[in-house]
């Protein structure tokens, strides 16, 4: 493996951890402290859609930048499933794995 990429891994690693564990410290200091909590309440419930589809935007661009038909379809197949499954169970969680299993169904049965 090359350093770059091995840098690259470990940059992208933290920064993944840090999206993760920020809004538990900072939800535990606002509960330890008397400052008004609605404006760090609201960036906590934001911040996982956020995530979501920052990783969303990441994904839906093709590795080889090829955009033919059937990768089009695959992601159009998971976006739509993903809307879908959101509208029926308003969880975020299990929509993103109602899309992700649509994609890779589709992925599957029209190729990319």
């Amino acid at each position: 493996m090359e350093v770059g990429t091995f840098i690259a891994i470990v940059a992208l690693g933290g920064a993944t951890y840090l999206l993760r564990v920020l809004p538990l410290v900072l939800a535990v200091k606002a509960q330890d402290t008397r400052v008004d909590r609605a404006p760090l309440a609201s960036l906590l419930e934001k911040i996982g859609p956020m995530l979501i589809c920052s990783l969303l935007a990441v994904s839906l661009t093709p590795s080889g930048g090829h955009w033919g038909f059937n990768y089009g379809a695959t992601v159009a197949v998971g976006l739509v499933a993903t809307f879908f499954g959101y509208k029926a169970t308003r969880n975020l969680g299990i929509s993103v794995v109602v899309g992700v299993l649509f994609y890779g169904l589709s992925f599957l049965s029209l190729g990319s």
